[in-house]
């Protein structure tokens, strides 16, 4: 009794061109989402900057307030960080997002302004009228 046996070639795999295919898909949609990433990103380091500024002037006008300071007067960052949480990046280091400093000087009735490196790296997606009224 002979029995024959027929060869079964079951394909169990992707071949070569396939993977490559899809290897360029996630490529191609990689391209397309990195740079709304680093604009997106970029737009948030700059809110933060801007929420910073807004805390920086508001603990100026509350410091002038409480010790009758009138416009013009020099405010050291010392008396600015009375009035701000102790535990925020900005109070510990005095630093934006990008490590540039806030400051160092700052007066009564005067607006706080954006470090000029930050404003430089951020100019992409954060123009002058982002800013305003911190130029």
């Amino acid at each position: 009794m002979k029995t024959a046996f027929k060869s079964i070639h079951i394909r169990a795999g992707f071949t070569l061109v396939e993977i490559m295919i899809v290897v360029a898909i996630i490529g191609l949609l990689a391209a397309i989402v990195t740079p709304s990433y680093q604009r997106a990103r970029q737009r948030g380091q700059g809110s933060r900057i801007l929420e910073e500024l807004r805390l920086i002037d508001g603990a100026i006008d509350r410091y002038a307030i409480e010790f009758n300071k009138k416009g013009g007067d020099a405010v050291s960052w010392d008396a600015v960080k009375l009035y701000l949480k102790p535990n925020t990046v900005v109070y510990q280091t005095q630093e934006d997002p990008l490590h540039n400093v806030y400051g160092p000087d700052f007066e009564v009735d005067k607006s706080p302004v954006v470090p000029s490196a930050s404003f430089q790296a951020l100019s992409d997606t954060c123009p002058p009228a982002f800013w305003s009224p911190y130029l």
